[in-house]
């Protein structure tokens, strides 16, 4: 007998030939994929956690004025010391916004787009015009504070000189 090779059909190699193509596709696409993923995943992570910092800086300066009868003056997170120097002092003893706060620095709003990381607070008599430049906008006369983002700037439809 006689060994003979079988021809491969026109459909074998085109068969061969797409699966061939068909792998480094398959790669392309999983890479393309994870990136956008990745990518989402920081547009809806971002916004939970300005949400969940906004709300605790809220709490402290809330707590801070029912302890004190003050707002403290969150001006000097911008100083070298930072909360060390937001205190008010009774019958000889410290009250720190820190602890109110339960964190050591002030909370900042993240790098992302074109605004870099900062904890920047800019005091204001009114919200009406935010410079929208990252950071905090706060009013220490009323205690109320906002974030200092551009409006729907995580991609989510947040206003956040409104939040």
């Amino acid at each position: 007998m006689k060994n003979k090779k079988k021809k491969k059909s026109l459909f074998e190699k085109i068969s061969t030939l797409s699966f061939l193509t068909l792998i480094p596709f398959v790669i392309f696409l999983i890479y393309v994929l994870t990136s956008v993923f990745r990518e989402t995943n920081d547009e809806v992570e971002l916004p939970k956690i300005m949400i969940k910092d906004i709300k605790n800086v809220r709490i402290a300066i809330d707590e801070y004025y029912r302890a004190t009868g003050t707002f403290p003056n969150l001006e000097l997170v911008n100083t070298d010391e930072k909360l060390e120097q937001i205190f008010f002092e009774q019958d000889g003893e410290r009250i720190y916004f820190k602890d109110f706060l339960k964190e050591s620095t002030m909370p900042s709003t993240p790098s992302y787009k074109d605004l870099p990381k900062t904890n920047k607070v800019t005091i204001v008599t009114s919200f009406r015009k935010p410079t929208n430049d990252g950071g905090w906008n706060y009013n220490i006369k009323t205690g109320e504070i906002h974030v200092n983002l551009p409006e729907n700037f995580f991609g989510q439809g947040i206003d956040w000189k409104s939040y």
